[in-house]
C-alpha cells in the first residue's frame, strides 16, 4: 500500500522563476500494523531565468531512500545547469538516467519543466495581456490544448 502526495510552488524573484516540487511517498513495505508506514521525500529546487533556462538545482529531500544508491543525484542533476525548457531539457533528462540517477526525480523533473512554462505563461498574460503568450508561442500550440502542447515541450 502507498500514500503519495506531490507539492508544488513557484515564484518570480528578480527576474528569474523559483519553482519546489516535493514528493511524498508513505509506504509499507513492512506489512506490519503497528507502525505500518515509512515516510519517503524527494524534493527538488530549480531557478530558471525568463528565457527558462536552467539556472541552478539543487535536491532539498532525499529522505527515506538507499542513500549510497541515491547519493550521486545530488551532484547529476546539477548537468542539467544551462539546458533550455522547450529546447532540450527533456532530452537533457533522459540523457541522464541511469545509474548515477533516480526514478523519482526523473519523474518529478518534467514536472518543474511544466510548472517552470506554466510560470512564464502567466506572468506574460499577467504583465502583457494575454494575448501577449500567444503571440510569442502561438507556432507551439496552433491550436492544440495548452496541456498537450507544454508535455510536447518539456518532454
Amino acid at each position: 500500500m502507498q500514500d503519495r502526495e506531490i507539492k508544488s510552488e513557484c515564484h518570480w524573484d528578480n527576474g528569474t522563476y523559483i519553482i519546489k516540487i516535493l514528493q511524498t511517498d508513505a509506504v509499507n513495505l513492512s506489512g506490519n500494523d503497528e507502525n505500518p508506514f515509512e515516510i519517503r521525500k524527494y524534493g527538488i529546487t530549480a531557478i530558471f531565468d525568463d528565457e527558462l533556462v536552467l539556472k541552478d538545482i539543487t535536491v532539498d529531500y532525499l529522505q527515506g531512500s538507499k542513500k549510497e544508491l541515491c547519493a550521486p543525484v545530488k551532484e547529476t542533476i546539477k548537468q542539467l545547469i544551462g539546458a533550455q525548457v522547450g529546447k532540450g531539457f527533456g532530452k537533457k533528462v533522459k540523457e541522464l538516467s541511469g545509474d548515477k540517477f533516480c526514478m523519482h526525480f526523473e519523474v518529478l523533473l518534467p514536472q518543474i519543466a511544466s510548472l517552470a512554462f506554466r510560470a512564464k505563461f502567466f506572468r506574460m498574460a499577467h504583465t502583457d495581456g494575454r494575448d501577449s503568450f500567444s503571440k510569442a508561442y502561438g507556432k507551439v500550440f496552433n491550436g492544440k490544448c495548452l496541456g498537450h502542447s507544454i508535455k510536447e515541450i518539456v518532454t
